[in-house]
């Protein structure tokens, strides 16, 4: 795997407001100029793990009162 591409990532993320809709994520995020849709097809909540998967790019969006977790418990 060449991780080097990745060295120089530069990007910006544009959310909805934390919220406890475990069900629902709405944003886009901006990568080298490039504009990428995001949905709940690719949030991961806690606790949530990968199989099948050789290697991932990840970002925080929410984190403490804010996580989706949190604001259902």
């Amino acid at each position: 795997m060449n991780v080097d591409k990745y060295i120089s990532v530069t990007g910006e993320l544009h959310c909805e407001i934390p919220n406890k809709n475990l069900e629902s994520f709405k944003g886009n995020m901006i990568i080298n100029g490039k504009d990428h849709t995001l949905s709940e097809k690719q949030l991961l909540l806690k606790g949530a793990s990968l199989q099948n998967t050789d290697w991932v790019i990840g970002i925080v969006v929410y984190t403490g009162e804010e996580t989706k977790i949190m604001m259902n418990s």
